[in-house]
Formats: C-alpha cells, sequence, structure tokens
C-alpha cells in the first residue's frame, strides 16, 4: 500500500480530531473516542484557561459537559489517571499495558533505585497522612481538598500546596 505524504497528514490530523466540525451536543461517546483515537491525554493542573486536558478535548468535541468526563472517570470507569511519561487520562481496556510498570513500581524493580527509595521513605515518614487519606477515600469517596472538615496544614501540605515532610523519621 502506497500513501501520499498528504495523504498520511490528513490521516493524522483527522485520527487526532483535529479536522471537521465538532458534534452538535457532545457526549461521553464523543469524550472517550477520542481519548481511544489519541491513546492518552495529558494531565496538567496548572489552569490559566482551563486544565489541559480539558482544553485538549474541547478543541476536539467542542463545548463538552464536564461531569461526563468525571462520569467516565469515576462511574463507568472507562479511563483512569495515571503516571505513564506523565500525568494523563488512559484507557481502562490498556491497563495491562501499563500494570507492568505498576507492579514495578511497587516492588522497585526496572526504576531508579534512588527514585524508588525516595519515594518509599517519604511515605514512612508521611504514613500518618495516608492512613488518613485512605480511609477517607473509603468513607467518602473521591474528594476536594477544600471540602475535608481537616485542614489542609492538619494533612502536612504547605502554604504553597506541596507537602511537607512530618517530622517523624525513619
Amino acid at each position: 500500500m502506497k500513501a501520499s505524504i498528504q495523504d498520511v497528514r490528513r490521516l493524522a490530523i483527522v485520527k487526532q480530531h483535529l479536522a471537521g466540525s465538532p458534534p452538535p451536543r457532545p457526549s461521553r461517546n464523543h469524550i472517550f473516542r477520542v481519548i481511544r483515537d489519541l491513546a492518552y491525554i495529558q494531565i496538567d493542573p496548572i489552569s490559566v484557561v482551563a486544565r489541559s486536558h480539558e482544553l485538549i478535548l474541547w478543541s476536539r468535541v467542542g463545548k463538552y459537559d464536564l461531569q461526563d468526563l468525571q462520569y467516565l472517570l469515576w462511574k463507568e470507569r472507562k479511563i483512569f489517571e495515571y503516571l505513564g511519561h506523565a500525568a494523563s487520562i488512559v484507557l481502562t481496556e490498556d491497563y495491562e499495558i501499563h500494570s507492568a510498570r505498576i507492579r514495578a513500581y511497587v516492588s522497585g524493580h526496572g526504576l531508579p533505585n534512588s527514585w524508588h527509595i525516595a519515594i518509599q521513605k517519604w511515605m514512612k515518614r508521611n504514613d500518618k497522612l495516608r492512613l488518613y487519606v485512605l480511609e477517607e477515600l473509603r468513607r467518602r469517596g473521591p474528594q476536594f481538598l477544600a471540602r475535608s472538615k481537616t485542614s489542609p496544614r492538619e494533612l502536612g501540605v504547605r502554604q504553597d500546596g506541596r507537602m511537607k515532610e512530618t517530622s517523624q523519621r525513619s
């Protein structure tokens, strides 16, 4: 099969959902198809206009209901947040692709030792925070930190939003 460079470019633009008009009423299915065709969308929590993954979807499906994305993530669980090469939303159907890296992270095999050791030390020093967050997730499900009955400072979050290490030392 032969294809011209123009055909290849056109195919790349179409498969990235950057050609044609957006659907008049974008649905969860439209959002899911975009993520499936892109394989993932990168998450960046900084939002000057909106969060990057929201803009990526908006540029492809037009004005959509953000709750549809949340529904795909938390109710249908057709997609999930994962740290691939960067924080991303990936397909749950591709879990097997990511599971080897997840197992490697948990075991420490195949990862730079210094990174894995630093994470383990931080987790040990901040075990109280980890247990609190896990219990809150079990009890109440995903929540915004702003809705927490415990203040961010009590959880070990500095004013700049970063986590501070607790005074416990391992």
